[in-house]
C-alpha cells in the first residue's frame, strides 16, 4: 500500500493539516529550515510528534508512517 501523502500549493505552515491516504488528519506543529529543505513536525493521535522533510525544490509528496497493518478496505 502506498503511504504517500500529496501536498500541493503554498509552503507548509504550523496549523496546516496533513492528511494521509487512510484519511487521518495530522496538524502541523512546527516548520523549520534545515539545509536545502524544510523539516515539518506534525502531531499524531495521542499527542506523539513525528516529522518529515520537504525538499526546497517544491516536491509535493511526503511519506507518513502507516497507522496500522489494515488496508483502507479492511477498516
Amino acid at each position: 500500500m502506498d503511504t504517500t501523502t500529496y501536498i500541493t500549493g503554498r509552503e507548509l505552515r504550523p496549523g496546516d493539516i496533513v492528511v494521509n491516504p487512510y484519511g487521518d488528519a495530522f496538524p502541523i506543529t512546527k516548520v523549520r529550515a534545515i539545509g536545502a529543505g524544510r523539516r515539518v513536525t506534525y502531531e499524531r493521535k495521542g499527542g506523539t510528534a513525528a516529522s518529515f522533510t520537504v525538499p526546497s525544490d517544491g516536491l509535493t509528496r511526503v511519506f507518513l508512517p502507516r497507522r496500522s497493518g489494515l488496508a483502507p478496505a479492511e477498516r
